[in-house]
């Protein structure tokens, strides 16, 4: 699959989760998954709970990279290949952007996280 065609379906395959949705009071929802990420209310338990996991590991990987760019110094990555150094330290910044999109719902952060 290819990026454009990743984001081509992702609307169709996320069209819960990228659509911004109201709940009223009789409809509000106690579910925990909805409570931790306040603005999936009203999407599919699955969805809201795989959008979850996918921050909850963004997250994980970020603590990684910032451990790794402290105890590295300037070049954590001294084995690797050039362009893969500059991927890894660049997560450090994309993993924790794209954990917040998508818990604050936004497509970007579909896209964000399709893309790293």
């Amino acid at each position: 699959m290819t990026y454009d065609d990743a984001v081509a379906w992702a609307p169709l395959m996320f069209r819960w989760s990228i659509v911004p949705r109201t709940v009223t009071s009789a409809g509000s929802s106690t579910d925990t998954v909805s409570t931790v990420i306040g603005s999936w209310q009203g999407a599919p338990r699955a969805v809201a709970r795989t959008a979850l996991a996918v921050v909850v590991v963004l997250a994980y990987g970020t603590v990684v990279h910032v451990v790794q760019l402290v105890a590295g110094g300037f070049n954590p990555y001294p084995d690797l290949p050039s362009w893969l150094r500059v991927y890894f330290t660049a997560l450090t910044v994309l993993d924790p952007l794209a954990a917040v999109l998508l818990a604050r719902r936004r497509r970007g952060g579909v896209v964000l996280v399709v893309r790293i």
